[in-house]
């Protein structure tokens, strides 16, 4: 059995609900894709939605290896226009946020539709993305969530910025939307494509 929650929904109610059996053992709960920092109930379970971008078209049950974006860092060397700059932030990582996800090791995603389709209309570069709502393949990877925007020199001479970044700290929103991305050091797994 499938229930489809609309916008609307109430996450308070419908954790209530899977708590107290109200819904049927063994159902899907999920929400409509319009839906932000939605929870879904598999079996007992709570599960956060999460949506990812990629340049790729992909099935249902695709995965998406992590550290992808790293290969390409690699891959290109100083040729690479960030270069440098994810070598500071794996720097700073590294010495001072080693127990976060490297960058050049995880995998990006959003708890948010709306914030994924403002990250990817915020550069034409990543306009023409497709949009799938995913999985984590390992629930108990480490996330760290933090605003994408402090991952770019702010223009002083000092990695303040980056630590900002792995610090978590967000700048004030766009238009009421926050600029937050999450990465975790696992595979996502493909759930559906989300209209954009």
């Amino acid at each position: 059995m499938e229930i489809f929650l609309n916008s609307d929904f109430n996450p308070h109610a419908q954790i209530f609900a899977w708590a107290t059996g109200a819904e049927a053992k063994g159902s899907r709960l999920f929400t409509h894709p319009s839906c932000t920092n939605a929870l879904q109930a598999v079996g007992r379970e709570l599960v956060t939605v999460y949506f990812h971008l990629n340049s790729t078209p992909l099935g249902v049950g695709s995965i998406v290896e992590p550290g992808n974006w790293g290969r390409i860092i690699r891959l290109y060397g100083l040729s690479h226009g960030r270069f440098a700059i994810e070598a500071a932030m794996e720097d700073v990582r590294a010495n001072e946020f080693a127990h976060l996800p490297s960058r050049l090791e995880a995998a990006f995603f959003f708890d948010d539709v709306h914030e994924a389709k403002h990250y990817a209309d915020a550069d034409n570069s990543r306009r023409l993305m497709l949009l799938y709502q995913v999985e984590l393949v390992d629930n108990r990877a480490t996330l760290h969530r933090t605003d994408w925007r402090n991952n770019v020199p702010d223009g002083h001479l000092s990695l303040d910025w980056i630590r900002r970044y792995w610090l978590g700290e967000m700048l004030p929103p766009i238009n009421g939307r926050e600029c937050r991305e999450l990465l975790a050091t696992t595979p996502l797994r493909i759930v559906g494509a989300v209209p954009r």
